[in-house]
């Protein structure tokens, strides 16, 4: 069975195993987390996308440089 473009990216964008985690404790992370999951809810693939592209690059010091 061949799957189309779009088809591969709904799957890729409706399955929340394959997204990024937000950091716990993060009110960035969080917020854009909410917005991720209202997002899916309305079905907006592109928002789902800037979300995780948001979350996978927001930026976070490791406890070990503090």
């Amino acid at each position: 069975m061949k799957v189309n473009e779009r088809d591969a990216e709904l799957l890729v964008l409706t399955d929340s195993s394959l997204e990024p985690v937000p950091v716990q404790g993060c009110d960035v992370c969080c917020a854009l987390s909410r917005q991720r999951e209202g997002a899916r809810t309305a079905g907006n693939l592109s928002s789902i996308r800037t979300c995780n592209d948001e979350i996978a690059n927001h930026p976070h010091r490791r406890a070990d440089r503090a």
